[in-house]
């Protein structure tokens, strides 16, 4: 296997976001259709918000490993903010 040399790894990051956009597109138009046509959108949904988690959950990680100050807070606030959508969509489904 070969190194990647700077113009590789570049394409490959912008591919991979390009990627991850268009799945976050997908997933959200069919939450909509799933709601307009009041079928259960609960997997879709479900999927697209811990992609969605994964993604800042990773960053914050990042950051740490980096040492910035401020991933502490942003965990913090961002486990409160899964603590209430879990709750939502239990309440939901119930």
């Amino acid at each position: 296997m070969f190194k990647k040399d700077e113009m590789e790894r570049e394409i490959d990051s912008k591919s991979v976001t390009i990627s991850y956009c268009f799945v976050e597109i997908i997933l959200l138009l069919s939450v909509i259709v799933s709601i307009v046509l009041k079928k259960n959108a609960i997997v879709p949904l479900y999927i697209l918000i811990t992609q969605i988690l994964v993604k800042y959950i990773s960053k914050l990680i990042i950051k740490k490993k980096y040492d910035d100050d401020r991933w502490g807070k942003l965990l913090i606030g961002l486990l409160i903010v899964v603590l209430i959508i879990i709750f939502f969509l239990t309440i939901s489904v119930g």
